[in-house]
């Protein structure tokens, strides 16, 4: 004798799932050929809206009603760059606090002047993104985070973290041969050295992260 309750939560659990994966490969237009293949293969019954458990005494009506519930529920944000450009591999790296979160894009290529986002002058340089989220539960990009000594193949953005207002990005492929904290870093003498850079939340605004050094 199957437990009622246990069914339900599991049934829960896997529509959950389901939905939530099936809503990431919508919006991934590159890959249809496997989202096909995911629903054939492992959710038929459930892609063609039938009761999957119908033969462990699950009746239509409270399958269609968990159903219901569960999909009213679901919401998924779907966060882009401000200045999506392809191979920028935005999403490589990301890290979330509270209702903060921080995208890196370790390839983006934009040489960060004056914050112009637009121009592609520094292959590979990197950026990091921050997106917030309001009392109503919308997310918006609040920061466009450039490493201050911004330069081609540096690679910021491949690791990324946060702790409250302080946000951490890794540059692994950065070339000064300073050394400690806020010294020299206008030198490229030392390929692939690598650094990291600090960023504080101006009295908590998420609009304005000032740069702190840490090599």
């Amino acid at each position: 004798m199957i437990n009622r309750k246990r069914v339900i939560i599991c049934l829960i659990v896997f529509l959950m799932v389901f939905q939530a994966q099936t809503a990431s490969a919508l919006t991934r237009q590159d890959a249809p050929d496997y989202f096909s293949r995911d629903l054939e293969t492992n959710s038929r019954p459930m892609a063609h809206g039938r009761n999957p458990l119908a033969l462990e005494g699950l009746s239509d009506e409270e399958w269609q009603g968990i159903k219901n519930q569960v999909e009213s529920n679901l919401h998924i944000t779907y966060l882009k760059a401000s200045n999506t450009d392809r191979g920028d591999w935005f999403g490589g790296s990301v890290a979330i606090s509270g209702n903060t979160i921080v995208v890196g894009a370790y390839q983006e290529d934009s040489n960060g002047v004056n914050g112009n986002q637009q121009n592609n002058n520094a292959e590979d340089a990197g950026a990091a993104y921050v997106f917030t989220r309001d009392g109503q539960g919308n997310w918006s990009q609040q920061a466009y985070l450039k490493a201050s000594n911004t330069d081609e193949r540096d690679k910021f953005g491949d690791s990324v973290t946060i702790s409250g207002d302080t946000i951490v990005v890794g540059a692994w492929g950065e070339s000064s041969s300073a050394t400690g904290v806020n010294n020299g870093q206008d030198n490229n003498n030392a390929t692939w050295a690598g650094a990291a850079y600090v960023y504080d939340s101006f009295e908590g605004n998420p609009n304005l992260y000032l740069p702190i050094i840490f090599r």
